[in-house]
């Protein structure tokens, strides 16, 4: 049984005869036909032969196409002599479409007699014209053919645009000819991005020369004005074409202040030296016209060679806008260096105050980050002490903007470090206060860094005071670690309180938000670890009600007390007890932490656990901290002031269903908690841990005991510490174990009861 040629199609989803049609290979494309090859196969891009063969323009290829299958019975609507005339690949253009695209007259002309519509749409959005599509390709001879054919040269596409509108706007100016003869309408508007323009604009905006003397000749109109009220110098000006600008000039177009300023407007005027004003200018644009604004063209300028330009053919340098700005204080916004120094040497005042606010051009180049404008400003004599908006000076500016190699150049020319504004700040103030914008905890950024330690560098006062906290205290909200390294090296004070909060030190603000940078930098300048707020909290309370295990060791390390005691006899146990922070928990007492600790109500940390029960969303962890507290030897029989025990205090909780089973759990843990303290005298945290893992491994040999009673190689592999840490519902490990990130947990007894029976150990 032989093999069909439909059967051989190549990664790009083509058949023999799509090759055959795209290389020209006519003299074997009969034999295909004959063989069976589908003649309106498709490849990957819903490309048919024919298209193929229309796009290289081979004639006796597309005749042999469109000859396959010429029996009448054969024939429809849209199937012409055997190939789909209309068929649409991805991007929904027909056979014709590709001819016209690749400028293949001949193709074009076998198409169309073969019954190719001459004015069929195609595309993504299926509104592009043959004449369109052939016209945005420069492709003449097609345009030529489709002309010859009756194309409608005023057929619109997409956005109003005709195919006058595409050529012109590419450059195609052969295309632009052949549709002027044709009659192509000159002064139909195109909506694009809102502008709607002429297809002289187009011409003008792309520069092309050429086309704009052929559209101005056959009689487009210069002066006309669009919906924007702009003509066509408007555009040209905008996108500085200067050569457009001489040719529209030297036909007629009228010359007054707008096309100045909107060549001045230009974002190509901000990356290269327009050369727009320079046209518009010779021919005789009116130099200190005003816009709404007030501003003249030397105000808009932004480049030395324009500015000198203007000054010399007459602009006044001391113009003054509506909002007040001179054109020196214009260039000192922007940061040109170059468009500075020309009005300086010009002899523009160098210390004019802007009439808004008062503000010198030093005052806004500081504002505006340009270090290099302030540094020219202050070798030509700038006044350091002026004062702009808010009364600050310009330190103040390079303070808000962090601006720390600026700073050591306003030193070295004399400027005050302790100047203040309005609101009586200093420079370093005002650079806490721009972090304090950002929000509580916001980390400083590098340059922020910088500059704090440039003026503490240079004297600025570290006990200022922002919003009435001192710096410091600032510095450990923000944790700003370099900064408050050097607000302590200038001898700030490491005492200092929050008048508002509290009576917060920097101490506490760093224990409570876990800043252990900052925190251990207070510690390393003699930061008492013991100093108390208004609730008689030190440090390491507020590290414990957070649950920061990091600031709790460093404070420990620092020397804080582990068992210091509040206003209500709470220590640092209890309240990580009434948080029901296990991290914190575990760590006060690997510090060595009293379990059995008494506070003013006589309650231990384990009654504050047990309380917590009552709390929906932690009980759970109430749990968990109950079995740790009593792990580490906590007084299941300890009573509190009104004589009741922690399990005792359970009472009512457990006909709670939401609270049920978590209360009963405790109930089991406080019940089962071993009476004998010997036991834990002889080492039951060991006993205690190894007894889930004994019943199991009991029960997984059958009832006989194992070789080993602790954990070995094969119970790990079999899977049971696994089978242990899903049915235990408590994190694993155990302190001095080797399981990873859990180790400094251990399996509860409770877990032992459960399995096992009612004894914990062996």
């Amino acid at each position: 049984m032989g093999v069909s040629l439909k059967d051989f199609i190549d990664k790009m989803g083509q058949t023999p005869l799509h090759l055959a049609a795209g290389l020209g290979c006519d003299d074997t494309m009969p034999l295909m036909l004959q063989q069976g090859a589908a003649v309106d196969a498709l490849d990957s891009q819903r490309r048919t032969p024919l298209h193929l063969a229309a796009t290289l323009g081979s004639v006796p290829a597309v005749e042999i196409i469109l000859a396959a299958g010429a029996d009448s019975s054969l024939r429809s609507a849209t199937m012409r002599h055997g190939a789909d005339l209309d068929a649409r690949d991805a991007e929904g253009f027909a056979a014709l479409h590709a001819a016209a695209q690749s400028n293949q007259a001949g193709a074009i002309d076998v198409l169309i007699e073969a019954g190719a519509g001459v004015n069929a749409r195609g595309g993504c959005g299926k509104d592009e014209t043959l004449l369109y599509v052939a016209s945005g390709s420069d492709s003449p001879e097609a345009v030529l053919a489709l002309l010859r054919h009756g194309a409608d040269v005023h057929a619109l596409a997409g956005y109003r645009h005709a195919a006058l509108h595409v050529a012109a706007e590419r450059g195609h100016s052969v295309v632009v000819n052949a549709l002027l003869d044709a009659g192509a309408r000159l002064h139909l508007r195109a909506n694009r991005y809102d502008s709607w323009d002429t297809p002289l604009e187009l011409a003008a905006e792309g520069g092309h020369v050429d086309i704009v003397q052929r559209l101005i000749r056959q009689g487009a109109r210069l002066n006309a004005r669009g919906p924007d009220g702009q003509t066509v110098l408007h555009k040209a000006s905008f996108e500085n074409k200067p050569d457009v600008i001489d040719a529209l000039v030297a036909a007629g177009a009228e010359v007054d202040a707008l096309f100045l300023r909107a060549a001045l407007r230009s974002p190509r005027s901000v990356h290269e030296c327009s050369e727009a004003p320079c046209s518009l200018l010779k021919h005789g644009a009116v130099i200190n016209t005003r816009d709404n604004s007030g501003r003249t063209p030397l105000h808009l300028a932004s480049y030395g060679i324009t500015n000198t330009l203007f000054l010399e053919g007459g602009a006044d340098m001391h113009t003054i806008s509506g909002d007040g700005q001179a054109p020196l204080h214009a260039a000192a916004t922007r940061g040109s260096v170059a468009a500075t120094q020309v009005l300086l040497a010009a002899g523009a005042h160098v210390n004019l105050p802007r009439d808004k606010d008062g503000s010198s051009a030093l005052s806004i180049a500081a504002l505006n980050r340009h270090a290099d404008v302030v540094e020219l400003l202050i070798r030509r004599g700038a006044d350091l002490g002026a004062t702009g908006y808010g009364g600050s000076t310009v330190l103040h500016q390079v303070a808000l903007n962090n601006h720390a190699g600026v700073v050591d150049e306003l030193f070295k020319a004399g400027v005050s470090i302790e100047a203040l504004d309005r609101d009586f700040r200093t420079p370093l103030v005002v650079t806490f206060h721009g972090i304090c914008m950002r929000g509580l905890g916001s980390r400083p950024r590098q340059d922020e860094h910088a500059t704090i330690v440039a003026l503490l560098k240079h004297g600025a006062n570290a006990n200022m005071k922002l919003l009435g906290d001192p710096l410091v205290l600032c510095a450990a909200y923000f944790n700003s670690v370099p900064a408050a390294e050097a607000l302590l090296a200038a001898v700030a004070e490491v005492y200092v309180f929050n008048d508002h909060v509290k009576n917060f030190t920097p101490l506490h603000v760093s224990a409570k938000y876990d800043h252990t940078g900052v925190l251990k930098a207070l510690l390393r300048n003699a930061a008492d670890t013991e100093i108390r707020t208004i609730h008689g909290w030190t440090p390491l309370h507020e590290a414990a009600e957070r649950g920061h295990v990091n600031s709790i060791d460093a404070l420990v390390d620092g020397g804080a007390k582990v068992d210091v005691q509040d206003l209500g006899g709470c220590t640092p146990l209890h309240i990580a007890c009434k948080n029901l922070k296990c991290s914190a928990i575990r760590a006060l007492l690997r510090s060595g932490a009293d379990v059995q600790a008494l506070d003013n109500s006589q309650y231990s940390p384990l009654h504050c656990a047990v309380r917590r029960i009552r709390h929906r969303h932690s009980a759970c962890d109430a749990a968990h901290s109950v079995n740790l507290l009593l792990r580490w030897g906590a007084d299941e029989n300890a009573v509190d002031s009104h004589g009741q025990t922690a399990g005792e205090g359970l009472q009512g909780y457990s006909a709670n269903p939401s609270r049920f089973r978590n209360s009963m759990l405790v109930r089991l843990l406080l019940s089962k908690a071993p009476q004998d303290k010997a036991w834990r005298r002889r080492g039951w945290l060991v006993l205690c841990r190894t007894r889930p893992n004994r019943v199991l491994l009991k029960a997984k040999h059958g009832g006989a005991s194992p070789r080993s009673s602790t954990r070995n190689v094969r119970a790990r592999d079999a899977g049971v510490w696994a089978k242990v840490r899903r049915w235990g519902d408590v994190p694993a490990g155990s302190r001095g174990g080797h399981y990873g990130a859990n180790r400094e947990r251990c399996y509860c007894w409770w877990l032992g009861w459960l399995v096992g029976g009612c004894t914990w150990c062996t």
